[in-house]
């Protein structure tokens, strides 16, 4: 859990997401919940766990922020009291057998496999995916200038759209903004009920940090409806 501040210090909590509609969807609310701390997103248009590179996940992670510093934020590494990473799973975890033979070259997600024409090509993403998240779930801190901040990756699972709205289909990007605006519109103002709706059963993966990770890499529940991110909730 992150934790609360005094108001006078105006720590950075940062945020590091995939994708706009994840600021769109969860930046008021967060704003509000982290009221003590000054929210930032860094938006990274993009899977970081992904990357084809030699370096080390927690390294690619770090080297991002930094980069982003560099074009002056508004604030610097020592400033940051907590760092949170939130991704999709996107399947990353279910086994190879089950990256099967499509129609068309497009990823089709199902409870249970994933159908594309390029079987190859997303098994080797799986396989990157799941080594990099595996890493970065079972460090505690990031180090720059040696100064540590500590830090913690979250999911949603099998996506954004499938934890908090249930939409397990495929969505244009019109589609994506459109649920997350709806998503600000229900929460933003009524922090009881956002919370209450990402510890029930339906979002919320039961257990400790440890557990939740544990548990998306058990079978297929990669590509199952669920989310860890109320652990980063406060009470």
């Amino acid at each position: 859990m992150i934790p609360m501040a005094n108001p006078a210090t105006r720590k950075v909590i940062l945020f590091i997401v995939e994708g706009p509609t994840e600021e769109t969807a969860l930046g008021s609310v967060f704003q509000r919940l982290f009221n003590g701390h000054l929210v930032k997103f860094d938006v990274v248009h993009g899977d970081v766990t992904v990357a084809q590179t030699s370096k080390e996940p927690r390294d690619r992670v770090r080297d991002l922020i930094v980069g982003e510093l560099k074009r002056d934020r508004g604030y610097q590494w020592k400033d940051i009291a907590q760092i949170v990473q939130i991704c999709d799973m996107d399947g990353a975890f279910i086994p190879e057998s089950l990256v099967l033979a499509g129609e068309t070259d497009a990823i089709e997600y199902r409870e249970d496999r994933i159908l594309t024409g390029k079987t190859e090509s997303i098994r080797l993403r799986n396989r990157r995916k799941s080594e990099s998240l595996r890493k970065l779930s079972s460090i505690s801190c990031l180090t720059y200038q040696k100064h540590e901040v500590p830090y913690r990756i979250y999911y949603f699972s099998r996506n954004m759209e499938h934890a908090l709205h249930n939409r397990s289909g495929s969505l244009s990007n019109s589609e994506k903004s459109k649920l997350a605006q709806s998503f600000r519109r229900r929460f933003a103002n009524d922090l009881p009920q956002f919370k209450a709706f990402m510890r029930s059963p339906e979002v919320a993966v039961p257990g400790d940090y440890r557990d939740t990770w544990d548990a998306v890499q058990n079978g297929v529940s990669s590509l199952r409806r669920g989310s860890n991110l109320h652990l980063a909730i406060p009470e």
